[in-house]
C-alpha cells in the first residue's frame, strides 16, 4: 500500500514536469520577489498534518501589543475597515511568531472577525512553509472558516510549486487528514492550477478519493471558466455517479450562454449521464432564470426526467412569484406532470405558510403525494400548540394523512418538550397511533438528551414498542457510545428486530472506526448476534478494504452467511475495481457462492461498461447466465437504452430476449416511453411478450393515454388484453373524461368494455 502511494506520487511528480514545473523543492528556487527567504529545509518525505506544531510563546511586551492592536481595530466601527486593519496586522507578524499570534487571535478575536486574519497571517506564512501552515490550521478544526483558510494555503503552495503540493497530500495516510486536505487542495487546484488538476485526475486510481478531489475540482473550476470545465468534464465526468456535477457545470455557462451550453448537453450521448446533466443544469440556471430554465425543461421527451427538470425550474420560479409559477403550471394538461408541479409549488409556500400550501393542494384535488405538506402544518402546530394542532389532525379527510400529519406533530412536540410529549403517548391506546408516537419521541429525544432517551425506551411498555423506538437512536448510539447501543440491544428477546438493530449498530459504528468493529465482530462467539454483526459488516469492510473482506469472506464456507458475504464484498469491490473483482469471483469455488458473487460483480460492471458485461453474461451457461443478463440490461437501460436496444437486437429470438426486451422497455418507458415505444413498434411482434406491452401502456398513459390504451390493445391474451383496457381506461375517463369519451367514441371500445371502464364514474353502479 505505501509503496503504491510513493509511485502514484512519482507519477504526479512527472506529470508536474511534463507541463513545466519543476520537481525541485521550491526552497531551492530563488526567492519570490518581496518574499522573505526560504527556511533551510532536509529532504525528508513530506510529513503528514496529524502531528501537532510546536506552540511559540511570544514575549509579554509583544502579546500585549497585538491585544492593543486587535482592539484598536475592532474599535474602527466600519467592518470594511476592520477587515482591512486586521489583514494588515497579519502582514506585519514576523515569520517565527506565527504560531503565537494565531494563538493570540483566538483568544482576543470575536469569531466573526478571525477568520480574514487566519487566512491572511497562513497564506503568508505557506511562501515559507506551507506544510507547517497546515498543521497550525489544526488548532481551528471543524470551524467554519477552517476549509477556506486552508484553499489559501493551498493557493500559494500551488502557485509556487504545484508538484510537491501534489505529492505532499498524496502521501498522507488515509483517514481525518487527507479527508480534510482533499476538497480545498482540490479548490485551489481548479483556481491555480487547472492543467495540473486534469493530469492528476487522469493518473489517480478510481477510488473515494479521486471522486473527492473530482467532484471539488470541477466544482471549484465552473466558476471560473464554464466552458472548458465543461468540455473536459466530457470524458473526466462520464461515470453516470458524475452526470450531476456535469450538469452544474454546464447550468454554469446556460448563465452565460444558455444557447451554447444546451447544445452541448444535446451532444451528449442519450442515457443516464444525458438525463441527470440535463436535470442539473436546468436546476442550476433555474436559480438565476427560472423561466428559461421552464421553457428548457419543457422541450424534454416526455417521462420522468423531464418531469423532474420541470420540477425544479418551477419549484426555483415560485421562490420569487409563486402566482406566477402556478399559472405556468396551468398551461400542463397531463396528470403527471401537473400534479408533481403542483408540488413542487405547494413545496415553496410550505417554508412560509404551511396551512397555504396544504390549501392548494386540497383545492387542486391532489391527496396522493401531498402528505409531506399535510405533515408541515402539523409540524407547525406541535411546536406552537400541540392540543390545537391535535385537533385540526382529526378533520383531514383520510386516513392516510392523518397519520402522516399526527407523526410530524409528535416529531416538533418532542423536540420542543420531550418530557410533555412523552407522557402524552404513555396515555394512547395500543396500536399503530402510539406506537408512531412513541418512535417519534424516541427519535427526537436523543437529540438534545441521548442518555434520558435510552432510559426512557428502557422502561416502555413491552420488548416489542421497545425495539421499534430503539431503532430511532441506534445510529446516533453507533456514532456516539455503542457500549451503550450494544447493552439496549442485549436487553431485547432474539429475532429479526434484534438482528435489524445490530445491523444498523454496526454499520453507525464502522463509519466512525472500521478496526475496531472488525476486532469486534471477529472475536464474538458463535451466536446469532455474531451472524447479524458479521452480514452488516461486509457493506463497509469490503467499501474500505475489499481485498482483506474478500480474504475473510473464503472463512465463512458456501452457507447463507458465506453467499451473502460475498455478494456484498462482490458488489462492492466491483464499484471500485470490476476487474479484480471480476477475477476474485471467477476463482472461487463453484456454487451458490460464486454464482451469486458473479452476478454483483456483472451488475456493478455494467454501470461503466455495460457492453463488456452484457457479452460475459452471453459467454455464461446455466440459470445464472440468465439473471446475469437480466441485471445488465436494467443497468444498461438505466444509463443508455438506445445502446442497449441496439446490442438488444443482435439477440437471437427466444426466451432470453424477450425476458430482456420486458426489462429494457420496462426501465426505458419510464424514462422516454415515447422512444420506448417508437423502438418497440418497429420490433417483431413474434419477440414482443404481453409482459412487455403492458409495461409500456402503463408508463405510456401518464402522457400519452390515447397511445396506451392502443398498446393495450395489441396485448395477445384476450383475458390480459381486457383486463388492461380497462384499467387504463378507468384512469383516463376519471382524470379527462372529455378527452377519454370523445377517443373512446371513435375508437368504437367494445361495449362491455366501455361498460366496465364507466362503473368508476360517480352516479355509477360502483362509482364515486
Amino acid at each position: 500500500m505505501e509503496r503504491g502511494r510513493w509511485l502514484t506520487s512519482a507519477a504526479a511528480l512527472a506529470v508536474g514536469v511534463a507541463i513545466g514545473i519543476t520537481s525541485r523543492r521550491w526552497m531551492d528556487h530563488p526567492a519570490v520577489p518581496g518574499a522573505p527567504a526560504a527556511p533551510a529545509t532536509s529532504g525528508a518525505p513530506p510529513q503528514s498534518t496529524e502531528s501537532t506544531s510546536p506552540t511559540i510563546a511570544p514575549t509579554p511586551g509583544k502579546a500585549t501589543e497585538w491585544a492593543t492592536e486587535f482592539s484598536a481595530a475592532l474599535k474602527l466601527g466600519d467592518w470594511v475597515a476592520t477587515e482591512d486593519r486586521l489583514r494588515e496586522l497579519a502582514d506585519q507578524i514576523p515569520t517565527d511568531q506565527t504560531a503565537a499570534a494565531l494563538e493570540a487571535a483566538d483568544r482576543l478575536l470575536p469569531v466573526e472577525s478571525l477568520p480574514v486574519f487566519v487566512e491572511r497571517l497562513l497564506r503568508r506564512h505557506a511562501a515559507h512553509d506551507p506544510e507547517n501552515s497546515l498543521r497550525l490550521l489544526d488548532r481551528f478544526a471543524n470551524r467554519f472558516f477552517e476549509s477556506a483558510a486552508r484553499r489559501a494555503v493551498f493557493e500559494t503552495w500551488i502557485g509556487r510549486e504545484p508538484a510537491l503540493a501534489e505529492a505532499w497530500l498524496l502521501h498522507q495516510p488515509h483517514g481525518q487528514g487527507r479527508a480534510r486536505n482533499a476538497p480545498p487542495f482540490a479548490q485551489a487546484l481548479a483556481r491555480r492550477n487547472p492543467a495540473g488538476g486534469l493530469a492528476l485526475l487522469r493518473t489517480l486510481p478510481p477510488d473515494p478519493f479521486r471522486q473527492e478531489i473530482l467532484t471539488q475540482f470541477f466544482g471549484a473550476w465552473q466558476e471560473i471558466d464554464p466552458v472548458r470545465a465543461a468540455q473536459e468534464g466530457r470524458a473526466l465526468l462520464a461515470d453516470p455517479r458524475h452526470a450531476g456535477t456535469l450538469g452544474e457545470i454546464v447550468g454554469c455557462w446556460a448563465r452565460r450562454d444558455p444557447k451554447a451550453a444546451f447544445q452541448f448537453l444535446q451532444s451528449l450521448p442519450d442515457g443516464s449521464i444525458r438525463r441527470g446533466a440535463w436535470s442539473a443544469a436546468i436546476g442550476t440556471l433555474a436559480s438565476a432564470n427560472p423561466r428559461e430554465a421552464a421553457r428548457l425543461a419543457s422541450a424534454l421527451p416526455a417521462g420522468g426526467s423531464r418531469v423532474e427538470a420541470l420540477g425544479r425550474a418551477v419549484s426555483e420560479w415560485a421562490q420569487t412569484d409563486s402566482q406566477e409559477a402556478l399559472s405556468y403550471v396551468d398551461t400542463f394538461t397531463d396528470p403527471a406532470t401537473r400534479k408533481a408541479l403542483l408540488l413542487a409549488v405547494a413545496g415553496v409556500i410550505a417554508q412560509s405558510d404551511p396551512m397555504a400550501a396544504a390549501d392548494l393542494v386540497r383545492q387542486q384535488h391532489v391527496d396522493s403525494g401531498s402528505e409531506w405538506v399535510y405533515r408541515m402544518v402539523a409540524e407547525d402546530w406541535g411546536s406552537r400548540d400541540p392540543q390545537a394542532g391535535l385537533r385540526w389532525i382529526e378533520e383531514l379527510p383520510n386516513n392516510p394523512l392523518r397519520q402522516q400529519a399526527f407523526n410530524g406533530l409528535m416529531e416538533a412536540w418532542a423536540g420542543k418538550d420531550p418530557k410533555a410529549a412523552a407522557a402524552y403517548t404513555a396515555e394512547l391506546p395500543p396500536g399503530m397511533r402510539r406506537q408512531e408516537a412513541i418512535n417519534a419521541v424516541a427519535q427526537a429525544y436523543a437529540e438534545s438528551d441521548l442518555t434520558g432517551a435510552v432510559t426512557w425506551i428502557r422502561h416502555l411498555g413491552g420488548a416489542q414498542e421497545q425495539a421499534n423506538a430503539a431503532q430511532s437512536v441506534i445510529w446516533r448510539l453507533g456514532q456516539e457510545n455503542p457500549k451503550s447501543g450494544l447493552d439496549l440491544i442485549e436487553a431485547l428477546p432474539r429475532g429479526q428486530n434484534r438482528d435489524g438493530l445490530l445491523a444498523n449498530l454496526v454499520n453507525s459504528w464502522a463509519e466512525q472506526n472500521l478496526d475496531d468493529v472488525v476486532k469486534w465482530a471477529r472475536e464474538m462467539p458463535e451466536s446469532p448476534d455474531r451472524n447479524a454483526a458479521i452480514t452488516a459488516l461486509a457493506a463497509p469492510w469490503a467499501s474500505a478494504n475489499p481485498a482483506a473482506a474478500a480474504e475473510y469472506a473464503a472463512t465463512l464456507g458456501a452457507g447463507s452467511q458465506g453467499q451473502s458475504f460475498a455478494t456484498t464484498v462482490a458488489s462492492a469491490w466491483a464499484e471500485q475495481d470490476a476487474t479484480a473483482a471480476l477475477d476474485w469471483a471467477r476463482h472461487l469455488p463453484d456454487g451458490e457462492v460464486k454464482s451469486a458473487a458473479l452476478h454483483a460483480v456483472v451488475e456493478r460492471w455494467a454501470a461503466t461498461s455495460p457492453a463488456e458485461a452484457a457479452e460475459f453474461s452471453r459467454s455464461q451457461s446455466g440459470p445464472e447466465a440468465q439473471g446475469m443478463m437480466l441485471a445488465t440490461m436494467n443497468t444498461w437501460a438505466e444509463h443508455n437504452p438506445a445502446q442497449a436496444a441496439k446490442w438488444l437486437e443482435a439477440l437471437p429470438t427466444g426466451e432470453i430476449r424477450s425476458t430482456a426486451e420486458n426489462s429494457l422497455v420496462g426501465v426505458w418507458a419510464n424514462q422516454d416511453p415515447i422512444a420506448a415505444a417508437k423502438w418497440l413498434s418497429q420490433q417483431p411482434e413474434s419477440s414482443r411478450s404481453d409482459e412487455t406491452v403492458s409495461s409500456l401502456a402503463t408508463n405510456l398513459a401518464q402522457y400519452d393515454p390515447s397511445a396506451a390504451m392502443q398498446w393495450a390493445g395489441s396485448i395477445q391474451d384476450p383475458e390480459r388484453r381486457r383486463t388492461e383496457m380497462i384499467r387504463l381506461g378507468q384512469s383516463w375517463i376519471q382524470s379527462l373524461p372529455d378527452a377519454a369519451r370523445a377517443w373512446f367514441k371513435q375508437a368504437n371500445l367494445d361495449p362491455d368494455v366501455l361498460k366496465q371502464i364507466e362503473l368508476v364514474l360517480p352516479g355509477n353502479p360502483g362509482g364515486n
